[in-house]
Parts: structure tokens; sequence; C-alpha cells
């Protein structure tokens, strides 16, 4: 039952090929074959070509310092940009000092209030 179906199969492929092989014109004879290609041309003129690279990589430098404050709290100024070039004894930042002034005042009160109370 298989073998007939792959028979009738190849019977049914062979025709087929057979078919469409015969069909055509001589491949010498190009005198009837005519295409027409619609073009359009320009004549040629220099311009400028740019031409753009999109790279990634990480910029390191040969020394690298931490800041870190001695006291905590808010920049106020900035006096510094970034990538500026810097030395030792510049001023880099302002740090807002209105909690620590307040602090120092409360401070100094309680002194005043225990050496009151001493005497």
């Amino acid at each position: 039952m298989k073998r007939s179906i792959y028979v009738l199969i190849a019977c049914a492929y062979s025709v087929l090929f057979c078919a469409g092989c015969g069909a055509g014109k001589p491949a010498g004879d190009m005198s009837q074959m005519t295409t027409s290609v619609a073009v359009e041309t320009q004549e040629i003129a220099l311009q400028p070509m740019e031409q753009y690279v999109s790279v990634s990589s990480k910029v390191s430098s040969e020394q690298e310092v931490s800041v870190v404050p001695k006291t905590s709290g808010t920049v106020k100024k900035l006096y510094i940009g970034l990538g500026d070039t810097v030395k030792a004894g510049d001023i880099l930042f302002e740090i807002d000092d209105t909690e620590a002034r307040l602090q120092v005042k409360q401070a100094q009160a309680s002194l005043e209030s225990a050496q009151a109370n001493y005497d």
C-alpha cells in the first residue's frame, strides 16, 4: 500500500518536471526578448562625505583623590566644575553651616548655664 503511494508520487513529480523543461524558448534566440528598464542618470560631482563612528570607552586618570569633608552637611556653593584642574589648597566647595552655627550657640548657652550654676 505504501509502496504504491510512493510510486504514484514519484510519477507525478516526473511528469511535472518533464513538462516544465520542454516548453521554453531556445537559449540562443535573443532577438525576440526585449526588456525595458527605467533609469535616472545624474552627473558625477564631488560631494562631502561624512562618516561617524560611535565607540565606548573608560577614561581613567594617573592620579585620583577621594575628597571627603570633615563635617557632614549640604553643599551650599560649588567653586569648581567637573574636569577642572585643581591643586592642593584650592577651595572646592562650601558646606551650609547653618546647623553647625546653631549647635555652637546651643553649646555656648549650655556652657554659660553650667558656669552660672557652678558660681
